[in-house]
């Protein structure tokens, strides 16, 4: 071949590399790839209420994200799947967020659904943030486990603590919601009421879907106790605290921070009136403090009351963030992250321990005129 055919051809093909290269130098660029984070929480059923309060922070918390950057320029994309509180669908809609959104971390409620994903977590390798789960030791089940929320063992001795050493009860009758939630509580109640030489003297259970709770009520009612401590959702304290008004038991009613909810209160009517739970710091707070800003911001943004479910939801992605601005945006960069990230958030200065939990403190309160009232 004569140099002049090479260079027939040669030329032609340096131009177009050249126009190429100059093209993808100054071409724009299209938007970065969002880093996408799963939520698997009940969106519908029992626990909808909850679910829904949560999801609601996790937006507020995505929109403050994205509207200051995003996270190393790249924006935040929420998924959001319904458990429905159920552990098999949690597994379910595990596997499709995993196929087919490929995202780098996974937030998730309720403790069946949280234990039936901590295996498969461990397996992908992928951080777990557990939020609005109560049973004991749930992050010390997983290496990329981490939990954002109070626990049965904390938040149980507080009101028992309170129902034996200030009100002098001694005497204790238990209804509890037939799960790892509700056991979880009535276990720590029953301990440290025991520990302190009270008893219960009976004790009843209900399913997630009930509605009438009068014949488990009467039982408790023959044990002849002082008190009833009452666990369930907050459909459940609604019906359960009117149930026990219509058959006039004389018993004082305690339970846990769900009552503090001012979502909750409301719907009770005088039911709760004199009656004795637990509340978060979240409650309380200064006109002028975060909370109230975010308070304000849920409101216009949802016409609707934000509480601590709301702010647990908020920080659970939140630190989710911080973490990644640490260390990167990849599932095992985002897991180092988690190791060392601390947050100021909603609830409080965020950092997990060894076991990847983040403890909050809680309150005896009760309900007066209406109100809430920290004891």
């Amino acid at each position: 071949m004569s140099k002049k055919v090479v260079w027939n051809w040669l030329i032609p093909l340096i131009i177009i590399i050249a126009v190429v290269v100059l093209l993808v130098i100054f071409m724009p660029r299209g938007p970065k790839e969002t880093i996408k984070i799963g939520v698997i929480t009940p969106l519908s059923g029992s626990g909808a209420y909850l679910g829904q309060q949560s999801r609601d922070g996790i937006l507020i918390a995505q929109d403050e994200i994205n509207s200051a950057g995003g996270i190393k320029g790249q924006q935040v994309e929420v998924v959001f799947e319904d458990s429905k509180a159920d552990a098999k669908e949690a597994v379910t809609v595990f596997n499709d967020l995993i196929m087919l959104e490929n995202p780098q971390v996974i937030i998730v409620t309720f403790t069946a659904p949280t234990l039936a994903l901590i295996p498969l977590a461990e397996e992908k390798k992928i951080p777990l943030i557990s939020t609005i789960t109560s049973g004991p030791g749930i992050a010390a089940k997983g290496n990329y486990t981490f939990r954002i929320f109070t626990t049965s063992d904390i938040d149980a001795p507080v009101i028992a603590n309170y129902a034996v050493d200030t009100l002098g009860l001694k005497k204790f009758g238990v209804l509890y919601m037939n799960d790892d939630y509700g056991l979880s509580y009535y276990e720590a109640f029953k301990k440290t009421v025991e520990n302190k030489g009270g008893e219960v003297t009976g004790a009843e259970t209900f399913a997630r879907a009930d509605t009438d709770f009068k014949t488990q009520l009467l039982k408790i009612k023959t044990s002849n106790p002082e008190a009833i401590y009452v666990v369930g959702l907050d459909a459940h304290y609604i019906t359960i605290f009117q149930q026990a008004k219509e058959l006039k038991l004389n018993q004082t009613l305690l339970g846990n921070w769900i009552l503090a909810s001012p979502n909750v209160i409301p719907k009770m009517g005088n039911t709760s009136e004199g009656s004795y739970f637990t509340t978060p710091s979240y409650y309380i707070d200064t006109p002028q403090g975060k909370n109230s800003v975010f308070n304000a911001k849920y409101q216009e943004k949802f016409n609707k009351t934000a509480d601590a479910y709301s702010a647990f939801g908020y920080d659970s992605l939140m630190i989710v963030a911080e973490a990644m601005k640490l260390k990167g945006t990849t599932a095992e960069k985002a897991y180092n992250g988690l190791l060392s990230v601390k947050y100021d958030g909603l609830l409080g200065s965020l950092s997990f321990d060894k076991e990847g939990e983040i403890n909050f403190k809680l309150f005896p309160a009760t309900i007066e005129n209406g109100k809430l009232k920290i004891l």
